[in-house]
């Protein structure tokens, strides 16, 4: 969807920038957060798509149901907007810890040249690791944006369905919404637990390359 911030994939050999970092801690704690809201939203769509299933009996609902099914469209639905919202947080603090590595490459000239040697090293493997995580960081975001256009889609549909009265589709488009906010909140899940383990990285060898700078 077009509020979805896409990442940028890392370089080993981007220059050293200087930047203003977001705390640690609260941008972790949003990532919590969106966790959350997506279960919330996996709610609604559950609790709209019972309803639905009573259309035929009580079409006087049809207004509140097309009302609730517009509340989550990404366009007003204040859920995926703020989702989108903090995985573009989280993207902003993982290029922070690599600027914050990139710094520590100016200091090598420094060390003597064992240290040197062995901070290279660490400082290698880490670039490694964190290339690879932030590659699957990015199939993550596609598989997740790519679930979010189609819920858009089918959600869009429902709403057509139930002005028309018609009861089966409308279930239908509701259960497959369902099914993939569902899986979205699991892709979620391990995003978040692959950030914390991305932030891990780079704050270990931060640490290390200031101890061997003493």
């Amino acid at each position: 969807m077009a509020l979805f911030a896409h990442r940028r994939p890392l370089h080993p050999h981007s220059r050293p920038t200087k930047q203003v970092l977001p705390d640690i801690k609260h941008t972790m704690a949003d990532l919590y957060r969106e966790r959350h809201l997506s279960k919330k939203l996996d709610q609604g769509l559950r609790t709209v798509r019972k309803k639905a299933t009573t259309l035929h009996e009580h079409p006087e609902e049809a207004n509140d149901i097309s009302f609730q099914i517009k509340r989550m469209l990404p366009a007003q639905g204040y859920l995926t907007e703020r989702m989108a919202r903090l995985r573009a947080k989280a993207h902003q603090i993982r290029n922070g810890h690599i600027a914050r590595l990139d710094e520590t490459r100016q200091a090598f000239a420094k060390l003597p040249t064992s240290a040197k040697k062995k901070a290279s090293a660490e400082l290698a493997t880490a670039y490694n690791q964190m290339v690879g995580i932030d590659t699957r960081l990015e199939r993550l975001d596609k598989a997740v944006a790519e679930n979010e256009n189609r819920i858009r889609e089918l959600t869009t549909k429902a709403r057509e369905y139930t002005a028309k009265y018609d009861h089966r589709r409308l279930v239908e488009a509701l259960k497959d919404a369902e099914k993939l906010q569902h899986h979205n909140s699991k892709l979620i899940k391990i995003i978040e637990l692959t950030e914390n383990k991305l932030s891990a990285i780079a704050k270990k060898i931060v640490k290390e390359v200031k101890q061997i700078e003493k």
